[in-house]
């Protein structure tokens, strides 16, 4: 008697949803800099750009503090875009001195999640920092993505 109960309770879960969502890393290349910050930014909010016209319209609203252009500009093209987006995610500090990095994604179920590291200096400066991490994926590894977060791995 008992192992009928466990078999229905068993085939139960398994059609109401409540087998474990299976979580996957993906390869994606990732890089940040540090931007002129401004309170316009749409801070510790995943944005996703899907054309290179988007891209530099990005940029350009969202420069870099410490040059003229972004260099890596030159490694995005329209074939680029045929394959493959880009997430980014704007991250406000209140210290110049705190580092922030874009480290992967992950998959979980019909979730991607950006994955972002954030150091903290032990001696901060009171300057204002926005940090841009940039996330390339490829399409196919999305195609059922329904909601994109963001997870801070905090270091000390």
């Amino acid at each position: 008697m008992k192992k009928i109960i466990s078999i229905i309770l068993l085939v139960l879960m398994i059609f109401i949803g409540c087998e474990k969502k299976i979580e996957k890393s993906i390869e994606v290349v990732s890089r940040e800099y540090r931007a002129i910050w401004s309170e316009d930014y749409n801070f510790d909010t995943p944005i996703l750009i899907d054309n290179l016209s988007d891209l530099k319209n990005f940029i350009e609203e969202h420069p870099e503090q410490f040059a003229n252009e972004n260099k890596f500009l030159e490694d995005y093209n329209e074939e680029f875009f045929k394959s493959k987006l880009i997430y980014i995610f704007i991250k406000s500090e209140s210290s110049g001195s705190n580092n922030i990095s874009a480290k992967g994604v992950k998959i979980e179920g019909d979730k991607l999640t950006l994955i972002i590291n954030r150091e903290v200096s032990e001696i901060g400066t009171a300057d204002m920092a926005a940090w841009i991490c940039l996330f390339e994926v490829n399409r196919s590894d999305i195609k059922d993505i329904k909601t994109v977060g963001y997870e801070i791995i905090e270091k000390n």
